[in-house]
């Protein structure tokens, strides 16, 4: 009996040797486990129908018959086509050293806006629409066409139409000229760039408008442009130097009424003109009626007329008092224009000094719909008031006994000021009156402009009135201030 106790002893010692062994320091970790799952290579777990990975959709595709102009514009609208429309360079023999670095800065400034757009970076085409010279002789053409030829790319269409400037040198030359130095078949084209049609006609009646002859052949190709779109809404884009009459700002002083009756069958037609001078960012510069018409601006200078008093041919004179006067060569305006797949246009103002447009982009959705047309005459039943702020003041530069000199801020409003009456009165009668137009074609517009008055009489009252007065010929409400002058210190 001992001896099997013994035995049992040993084998019980035994066992628990095993066990201690078993439970040894150098067994991994839990973390060293995870490390070892970590570098070991994997292993296929088994299919686990009850857990699906969701699979990816596609976004909706956005309907832009949904969007306002404002979201469509901003963010769904995409070019296919781009083009730049410019007018009234005025290159001559000599001295047009300005226009002429204005012609090819318009190359450069919009290669470089094009070069910028990573989704359609083309320029398509380059078009002028008249005056593309001051005198029309076969010297300042060769100029005019080799600043052209120095800045343009392959790729971009130039195309250019005569003015009344192109006819001053000999009448009978101005067609030959255009087309020897522009290597022309004619001055008059119809072209198509991505599908879409351009046609340019040149005037003839001395420079002065469109024959019969013209007509019909304007007529003619508009009805092969037509056809090409059953739809209608596609646009026509066409480009001549005068305005059609009593459509876009100056074309009541400086249109043509030749065109009219043509256009108005066709409510796709886009037309482009020039002529006038008048700046484009007065958006009286836009118009929708029958169809729907630009006026182009200038590269050289500017007219205007003065809204609320009848006149014509003011321009914004050397010494900067913006009145009648010999002008200033202070204009460099033209259009970048795009479309894109739904035949929507942008069309945006730019000022070559600054290298910045200067306005809200024009915009149209459907230019074969004229129950779309927003830039009607009827935008002038709610044009915006001017308004000066509330913590405007008109200061008193200088007061003597015969003269004052006042300073004025700018008055607010969306559709800009075109002019400032200032009117004076003495012993409660009217004493004078004048008008002063307020810079807003220059960028960046003055925020203060200056008037002074004179022949006054010493020792007497007099009111200030200033009435801001808005495109549409909305006035502000008077912005008034007293002064008394000195005496005469001559006695």
């Amino acid at each position: 009996m001992n001896i099997k106790k013994r035995l049992l002893s040993i084998l019980l010692a035994s066992v628990l040797c095993l066990t201690c062994v078993s439970c040894s320091t150098d067994t991994p970790n839990e973390s060293e486990n995870e490390s070892l799952k970590d570098s070991a290579d994997p292993v296929e777990t088994p299919d686990n129908t009850d857990l699906e990975t969701p699979e990816e959709t596609e976004p909706e595709p956005i309907d832009p018959s949904t969007l306002s102009d404002e979201e469509y514009f901003s963010d769904y609208f995409t070019p296919i086509l781009r083009f730049v429309v410019a007018s009234d360079v005025h290159i001559d023999d000599e001295g047009s050293k300005l226009e002429e670095q204005r012609l090819g800065q318009l190359f450069d400034d919009s290669y470089a806006y094009s070069d910028a757009h990573a989704k359609y970076n083309d320029l398509d085409g380059v078009f002028f629409v008249g005056d593309i010279v001051s005198r029309g002789t076969i010297t300042s053409m060769n100029k005019f066409f080799s600043i052209v030829d120095a800045h343009k790319r392959e790729g971009t269409v130039i195309r250019a139409v005569l003015g009344n400037h192109e006819y001053y040198d000999d009448p009978s030359k101005a067609e030959s000229n255009l087309m020897e130095a522009g290597g022309y078949d004619s001055p008059d084209v119809h072209l198509t760039i991505d599908g879409y049609h351009f046609i340019l006609i040149s005037p003839n009646m001395g420079g002065e408008g469109f024959d019969e002859t013209k007509q019909n052949w304007l007529a003619a190709e508009l009805k092969i442009a037509a056809e090409d779109d059953p739809t209608g809404t596609r646009p026509i884009f066409v480009f001549n130097h005068q305005h059609v009459s009593d459509t876009v700002y100056g074309s009541q002083n400086w249109g043509v009424k030749h065109l009219r009756s043509i256009f108005n069958e066709y409510p796709q037609v886009v037309d482009f003109s020039g002529h006038s001078h008048y700046p484009i960012n007065d958006p009286r510069s836009v118009w929708q009626g029958e169809f729907t018409a630009l006026g182009t601006g200038s590269l050289s200078y500017y007219e205007m007329g003065m809204v609320g008093k009848a006149s014509t041919g003011i321009y914004p004179g050397e010494d900067k008092t913006y009145w009648w006067g010999e002008s200033e060569k202070d204009a460099a305006q033209f259009y970048i224009v795009e479309v894109d797949e739904n035949n929507a246009i942008k069309v945006q103002g730019y000022d070559l000094f600054t290298s910045s447009f200067i306005m809200e982009p024009l915009t149209f959705r459907s230019v074969g719909d004229p129950s779309t047309f927003k830039y009607t005459d009827a935008r002038k039943d709610t044009a915006d008031k001017p308004v000066f702020a509330d913590d405007a003041e008109i200061v008193i530069d200088e007061l003597t006994a015969k003269t004052v000199t006042i300073t004025f801020p700018q008055a607010i409003c969306d559709d800009t000021v075109q002019n400032y009456r200032i009117v004076a009165y003495k012993d409660g009668k009217l004493s004078s009156r004048v008008y002063r137009l307020s810079c807003s074609f220059y960028f960046p517009t003055p925020e203060t402009l200056s008037y002074t008055f004179k022949n006054l009489k010493p020792s007497t009252e007099y009111i200030l009135e200033i009435i801001a007065t808005s495109p549409w010929g909305v006035e502000s409400d008077p912005f008034t201030i007293s002064f008394t002058t000195p005496e005469n210190p001559e006695g």
